[in-house]
């Protein structure tokens, strides 16, 4: 399959009469792709659905990562303050957009587990005296699950701040690539109806003024042309309606509802 950039510009180039791409663009030292590629493509489209989605990912945390914080006197952070510091090459080769939750690995689970299932038979055959004597120890050992805390340059801290040997699984939204590589097929159509709307509004913003002016100086019809261009004025709006349901698409994706129900289990 051809990749996604050059999939998305195609349906820019169905749904908009390349006369007017021309005008709103003017591509001269560079392409009309290149130039769509980087004022809708990159800097609208990508950085809307990074806010809004992601793809979803669970990532150890690993105690290689840990990096001790310099605080300065200003500084809000304690003395002492451990971030983990999530490499390039174990994010995927993008950059965290979003943390969602943080989990115990399934083997520190199961040892707590069958630790709690021990000290419960042991309570009940131990004595009433014993039951008595004991009544004040908490038995239950329900461990604390941090609140993990995204900071600049990928780097995770966990609230309230501690050091352990636990290999923490943090799931988090890693943000699409400049390409959108590897975008799930139920999310394509969604990204680029965005396309092309982004497209349509920047057209309208652009150009809508300048037609106006034209008219009133030059004292010509436009026509059709002008004609066109008004009809996006909407685009926008559209836009947002159309970013809910992008969101919509990847969050019922399969891969990334698999991924969402694994955290309730």
């Amino acid at each position: 399959m051809e990749n996604s950039i050059e999939y998305l510009c195609k349906e820019i180039y169905l749904n908009i009469p390349l006369e007017i791409l021309n005008e709103a663009f003017k591509p001269n030292e560079q392409s009309l792709d290149a130039i769509i590629k980087e004022n809708i493509i990159v800097d609208i489209v990508l950085r809307r659905c990074n806010l809004y989605s992601g793809k979803l990912a669970k990532i150890p945390l690993k105690s290689s990562y840990l990096v001790k914080l310099e605080s300065s006197n200003n500084s809000f952070l304690a003395n002492n303050t451990y971030v983990y510091k999530i490499p390039l090459e174990d994010r995927e080769y993008r950059d965290i957009s979003h943390v969602i939750a943080l989990s115990y690995p399934i083997d520190y689970l199961s040892s707590i587990s069958y630790s709690y299932s021990m000290v419960n038979e042991q309570k009940s055959i131990c004595s009433m005296k014993d039951r008595i004597l004991g009544s004040n120890v908490n038995y239950d050992n329900i461990p604390i699950i941090p609140v993990p805390i995204l900071m600049k340059n990928n780097m995770i801290r966990l609230e309230p701040n501690f050091e352990t040997n636990i290999q923490f699984i943090l799931s988090c939204l890693l943000k699409y690539d400049s390409n959108f590589t590897n975008i799930s097929p139920n999310s394509l159509r969604y990204l680029s109806q965005l396309c092309i709307l982004a497209t349509k509004s920047f057209i309208y913003n652009k150009l809508i003024i300048p037609l106006g002016s034209a008219y009133l100086v030059g004292g010509q019809e436009l026509g059709r042309f002008k004609e066109i261009v008004e009809s996006y004025e909407n685009a926008n709006e559209e836009f947002e309606d159309k970013l809910k349901k992008f969101r919509a698409a990847e969050v019922f994706d399969k891969d990334m509802m698999l991924g969402m129900i694994s955290l309730m289990i």
